[in-house]
């Protein structure tokens, strides 16, 4: 918000710069010129102070609001506490807070900034009162979960087979797609070997793979193959574009043996 009125700071010990005065005659008010603590998902919030900095002439209320929020946060953050403050001459020189909360999501959208305005009526004239900038902080990361579903190497007999579920750590913007290669399918094989497709709306939905060795009749025990898998992202997706891709490799368990005789009796 521009601000065109007359404007005092106050300095605290190691010149830490800890209040502002806006006003003119008849409506002075004072604010912390930053939040004790930047608003966190899913929950913690910050405050601000206010204050007058004169009795006023009649009741004055300062009334918060959110405003210039980054447009990538989808969730912006709330103002938990009573609104407007009223101050009058008994209580002006109180300070009254004001409590940001951040609002919990699921997407990977980093820090993002905000600011906190005020508007006055009443007791006189107010000047205008220079917005609080805070900022929000994320507890969401971009990747992709894969469990394993035993420790076990698959059998060629199929005894043992090996799956993974997938999920996305967070809500994506746009579909994301998990592509899978085998690098030796006469050993190993990929089911659904077709691309994995992750809708924004799925991101938590459990997708199952199955990794399992070819049956054939070569006494090959011990032989390994190698699965990849790699995220590519679709459209302007959050955090799902730099994901370095995942190779896992498997050791088969052979079912056949050779038999070995005496040459002679």
């Amino acid at each position: 918000m521009p601000f065109h009125g007359a404007l005092r700071c106050g300095w605290g010990s190691g010149l830490l710069l800890v209040a502002c005065i806006a006003g003119s005659a008849g409506g002075n008010v004072v604010t912390d010129t930053t939040f004790s603590a930047d608003p966190t998902e899913p929950n913690l919030s910050g405050f601000v102070r206010v204050k007058l900095a004169s009795v006023p002439t009649a009741t004055v209320a300062v009334t918060p609001t959110i405003v210039n929020v980054a447009p990538s946060e989808t969730a912006p953050p709330q103002i938990i506490s009573a609104v407007p403050l009223q101050f009058t001459s008994v209580n002006w020189n109180s300070w009254q807070s004001v409590v940001v909360q951040a609002v919990d999501d699921d997407i990977a959208d980093g820090a993002t900034s905000f600011e906190l305005a005020f508007s006055g009526t009443g007791g006189g004239t107010i000047a205008p009162i220079p917005n609080v900038g805070g900022t929000v902080v994320d507890d969401d990361t971009s990747g992709l979960n894969a469990i394993r579903s035993t420790a076990s190497e698959p059998n060629e007999d199929g005894t043992v087979i090996v799956s993974f579920t997938y999920t996305l750590m967070s809500e994506p913007d746009a579909a994301v797609t998990v592509t899978f290669s085998n690098s030796d399918a006469a050993e190993g094989t990929i089911a659904p070997l077709g691309p994995l497709v992750i809708m924004p709306a799925a991101w938590n939905t459990p997708n199952v793979v199955q990794f399992s060795c070819v049956d054939d009749a070569v006494d090959d025990d011990g032989v390994t193959w190698d699965a990849t898998w790699t995220v590519m992202a679709g459209g302007e997706t959050t955090g799902y574009t730099a994901i370095t891709p995942t190779t896992q490799v498997f050791t088969c368990v052979d079912n056949d043996h050779t038999v070995v005789t005496d040459t002679t009796f």
